[in-house]
C-alpha cells in the first residue's frame, strides 16, 4: 500500500523504507534498521499470493471505506466508468509479433538442441530492413508488402520444422515453452479482423481497448469498470478478462461495490455507452435504475435542471480516473500475468482512496488551527 500510495517502484519502495524511520515505525519496526528486510523477488513472491484472491483485495477496500465513515445514503447513487490500464508492452503490429515468434524459435532451437534445415537469419534481416526503411516512399509499397508475405511464411515454415524435427526426436518440451509454441502459431494465422488475437506473447491476457481519441486511438492492456460515490471515493473496481462492452459490465460493478461496501445501489449513473439492449432502464431484475444521458429525458424545468446537476456530477469521475493512472502507478502496467493485472488495478484504487482520508484529515486540521488561530 505504501508503495502505491507514492507511487514508487520495488526499487523506490525499498530505498525509501531504508531511508524513512516514519516508514518503517508504520510498519510496526520498533527500532531504526538499515538493512532492508525484504527484497525486489520477495515482494513478488508476496504478490504471487493474491492470484485468484480477488476477495481479499475486496475486503482490503472495504476496510479502507470504513474507516472512511461511508454511509449508505453515499451509496444509493454511484458513478460509474470503463477505462484500460495499459500493460507495459510494445505497441503491435503484426510484422513486430512475427519477428518476435522467429526469435522464439530460434532460442528452442538453440536450447533443446534440434537441427532445422535452415534458420533463415540473414533472409531475415534482409526483409526487416526492407520493412523498416523502404516503406516509407510511397514506390516500395509492394515490396513491402511482398516482404511482410514473406515473413509471415518463413514463420510457418519454422514452426513446421520444428515441430516435425522435436516430435521425432521425442524431445520432451516444458509447458511454458508449450504454451509458448501455441502463441507463435495463432500470430502465424491471424490477420486483420480475425477474432481473440494476441497483441503480446509474454502477456496473451492483453486486450485492444479502443478509444477514440485524436491523442491514441488504441489502448493495449486491461478493461476495468471503476465505480465512486458521491464523497468521491472509488467503491468499486472489476477488472476483466476481454473487453466487453460497456453495457455488459454494469452488473459486475454494481454487485462489486454492493459486496464491498456492504449497502445496496439504487442508481447507476453512466455515459451513453452503458446504455441497456432493448432500451431497459433497469438491471437486477428492476432494482438499481440506470441513468444515462438522453434527449427528451425530462420536461419540465425542474427535471432538466436536476437532470442537467446529476450528468454534470458524472463527469466529475473522469479526473480521478487520471488522478488514479497518474498518482498511483496505474498509467502504465509492469506486473506479469493476470494476477498482476488485478494486483495493480485493485491496490491503485486502494491507494486513491487513503489518499484521500488523508487530504481529508489534513482539510480538518487546518479548519481546526484557523479557528483557534481566530478564537485567540
Amino acid at each position: 500500500i505504501f508503495k502505491y500510495l507514492n507511487n514508487l517502484s520495488d526499487r523506490e519502495a525499498i530505498r525509501e523504507f531504508t531511508c524513512n524511520p516514519f516508514v518503517q515505525y508504520l510498519c510496526g519496526r520498533q527500532t531504526m534498521e538499515f538493512k532492508p528486510p525484504f527484497t525486489r523477488q520477495s515482494m513478488i513472491g508476496f504478490r504471487k499470493r493474491f492470484e485468484g484472491g480477488e476477495e481479499v483485495l475486496n475486503r482490503i477496500l472495504g476496510e479502507v471505506l470504513a474507516v472512511a465513515g461511508l454511509r449508505s445514503v453515499d451509496v444509493e447513487q454511484i458513478i460509474i466508468d470503463s477505462t484500460c490500464f495499459e500493460k507495459n508492452v510494445r505497441f503491435p503490429t503484426d510484422v513486430r509479433l512475427i519477428e518476435r515468434a522467429i526469435s522464439y524459435v530460434w532460442k528452442f532451437r538453440k536450447k533443446y538442441g534440434v537441427r532445422m534445415r535452415r534458420a533463415y537469419r540473414k533472409e531475415m534481416k534482409k526483409l526487416s530492413r526492407t520493412v523498416r526503411f523502404d516503406g516509407r516512399s510511397k514506390g516500395n509499397r509492394e515490396a513491402v508488402e511482398a516482404a511482410k508475405a514473406r515473413i509471415r511464411a518463413i514463420l510457418g515454415i519454422l514452426l513446421r520444422d520444428f515441430t516435425r524435427k522435436y516430435q521425432g526426436q521425442k524431445i520432451s518440451l516444458s509447458q511454458e515453452d508449450l504454451q509458448m509454441l501455441t502463441r507463435c502459431g495463432v500470430v502465424q494465422a491471424q490477420v486483420k479482423g480475425s477474432r481473440n488475437k494476441i497483441y503480446s506473447l509474454h502477456e496473451p491476457q492483453v486486450v485492444c481497448v479502443a478509444k477514440n481519441k485524436a491523442g491514441k486511438k488504441y489502448e493495449f492492456g486491461t478493461k476495468v469498470t471503476l465505480a465512486i460515490s458521491k464523497a468521491g471515493l472509488i467503491v468499486g473496481c472489476v477488472p476483466f478478462m476481454h473487453n466487453p462492452n460497456d453495457s455488459k459490465t454494469v452488473e459486475a460493478v454494481v454487485r462489486n461495490a454492493e459486496k464491498v461496501t456492504g449497502f445496496k445501489t439504487v442508481e447507476a449513473v453512466g455515459d451513453r455507452g452503458y446504455r441497456q439492449p432493448k432500451g431497459a432502464k433497469d438491471i437486477l431484475g428492476g432494482r438499481v435504475r440506470i441513468s444515462i444521458p438522453e434527449a427528451g429525458g425530462a420536461n419540465t424545468p425542474e427535471e432538466k435542471a436536476a437532470a442537467r446537476e446529476k450528468f454534470g456530477r458524472r463527469a466529475s469521475i473522469e479526473p480521478r480516473i487520471e488522478h488514479v493512472k497518474d498518482d498511483h502507478r496505474a498509467r502504465r502496467n509492469y506486473l506479469h500475468g493476470r494476477c498482476g493485472d488485478v494486483f495493480n488495478a485493485m491496490f491503485s484504487c486502494i491507494a486513491f482512496d487513503l489518499k484521500k482520508l488523508v487530504s481529508w484529515h489534513e482539510e480538518e486540521v487546518r479548519k481546526k488551527e484557523r479557528r483557534n488561530m481566530a478564537a485567540a
